[in-house]
């Protein structure tokens, strides 16, 4: 008799008994009446598709408090620096044979291959044409009056302020330290009204969060502009949504042909289409316009900032509020 430690050393994963071949997703921005996004992948596999919408820490405490016998098979988050933070927990499972793996970039990848980058997201600056001075790198906000953000989570800054820590790596701490207290002494409450001067004051946005709000895209905030900072040196600092398999995973070979499925060229520009976000595939022929908008990404590899994930929540905390 073959034991299960045999197929478990060989990558073989056992048999387990199913009424129906099954994939369950958490997600803390994927909800349940999403899942029509994934509608051909359910029909052409033969594979039902259950999403938990829950928080990142939400997530962690039920792999935790679950453990193996948790059915979660698959998650995916709004930044890879919380899945690189999974990784930390030892809640995420590694790809090992190459067929498995999705033909990405590398810059989008862990390096052990235990997630995968599937949609760009960039820190953008949205501002009036007539706000005072010009606006071209994240530094130029310290120079303003003011800045604000709609971002509702502290967070979702983690990225950016990740990318700054990176680029600063050689400055000392207390160069890093002056640099975010100029940044954040200037931001305001975040308020749009039609008839006030605070449509004036730049926005620090993600690009799907700028575009996911109907009453700021559609006026372009009031007849402005969106800038990608940083064009000329360095590049854009975005977030990386991204996708992992858990550790436990009872629909391993399901979770690994959904992550080929959403690495797709055609389905990831679909998918990036509805966050309002941008593709991570490198094709050339994008059927979404906007998806056509070139900016130079900050060069690093998304893995390679996970390390500044719990420096940039100490700096948030104490300069950021």
């Amino acid at each position: 008799m073959i034991s299960l430690g045999f197929l478990h050393s060989c990558g073989i994963e056992p048999a387990h008994e199913f009424k129906k071949q099954r994939l369950i997703i958490a997600s803390d921005f994927i909800k349940a009446k999403d899942k029509s996004l994934f509608a051909s992948f359910e029909k052409e596999n033969s594979i039902e598709i259950v999403v938990h919408y829950m928080s990142t820490d939400s997530i962690s405490k039920r792999l935790r408090s679950e453990g193996s016998s948790t059915d979660i098979d698959l998650v995916i988050l709004k930044s890879s620096l919380d899945m690189c933070q999974l990784k930390e927990e030892g809640r995420l499972q590694k790809i090992l044979l190459p067929e498995n793996q999705p033909t990405t970039s590398s810059k989008f990848n862990s390096k052990e291959m235990d997630w995968f980058g599937i949609a760009v997201d960039p820190y953008i600056i949205v501002h009036r044409n007539d706000s005072v001075g010009k606006i071209s790198t994240y530094s130029d906000l310290s120079k303003k009056a003011s800045w604000m953000t709609n971002l509702k989570e502290d967070k979702e800054l983690y990225p950016l302020i990740g990318g700054v820590l990176n680029r600063m790596r050689s400055e000392a701490d207390s160069t890093q330290t002056k640099w975010f207290n100029a940044l954040f002494s200037k931001k305001t409450t975040f308020q749009v009204d039609r008839d006030s001067s605070l449509n004036l004051t730049p926005i620090l946005t993600l690009y799907s969060a700028f575009y996911s709000d109907s009453s700021l895209y559609k006026s372009k905030y009031k007849k402005g502009k969106v800038t990608y900072p940083n064009q000329i040196k360095g590049g854009t600092f975005y977030s990386l949504r991204s996708v992992g398999i858990v550790k436990q995973a009872r629909n391993y070979t399901n979770a690994c042909t959904f992550i080929q499925y959403i690495t797709e060229d055609g389905v990831n520009q679909r998918l990036n289409n509805w966050w309002n976000t941008f593709p991570i595939s490198q094709s050339m022929n994008r059927s979404y316009t906007y998806q056509n908008i070139r900016f130079k990404r900050y060069h690093v590899a998304m893995y390679k900032l996970c390390s500044e994930r719990n420096k940039s929540k100490l700096i948030l905390d104490k300069v950021g509020k």
